[in-house]
């Protein structure tokens, strides 16, 4: 978890990041931060803290042990939760609203607080027969704070 942390720091300096470590029956690595990098960009660099891979076939765990995660340490799983803030979340409103203006413009814009309480889960957007929240969280998910 340490290990993990500093190069955290090292990469996105002004992002608060949080890293724990469960030592239960499988040991996990958890990674939490608002805003900031990409899931998808954090992933790549705390999934090499992961020893190995759960094997649905033969129900069991491979561990083939990275020379990295020797040398590092390492968790049998690593899971990274991004969570939005009111802000980047208004931000993805506003690029929805920009990028499908004709599909949108019969359709009230959400506040932050109404994509948070579900209140637009079930309003689709006509044409992408989307709803809007998935829309909103698709598009927040991909900017880089």
């Amino acid at each position: 978890a340490a290990n993990l942390r500093k190069l955290l720091k090292k990469r996105w300096p002004g992002v608060k990041f949080s890293v724990r470590m469960d030592r239960g029956g499988c040991p996990s690595l958890r990674v939490t931060w608002t805003d900031g990098p990409t899931q998808a960009e954090v992933e790549v660099l705390a999934d090499s803290f992961q020893r190995g891979s759960f094997d649905s076939r033969t129900d069991g765990y491979d561990d083939p042990r990275s020379p990295f995660v020797e040398l590092f340490g390492g968790a049998d799983y690593v899971f990274c939760d991004r969570e939005m803030s009111a802000e980047l979340i208004t931000q993805a409103i506003e690029a929805v609203w920009q990028k499908y203006p004709g599909n949108v413009c019969d359709v009230e814009k959400p506040t932050p607080e109404g994509i948070a309480s579900g209140r637009f889960s079930l309003v689709e957007v006509p044409g992408l027969w989307e709803p809007v929240s998935r829309l909103v969280r698709q598009e927040a998910a991909s900017i880089a704070a």
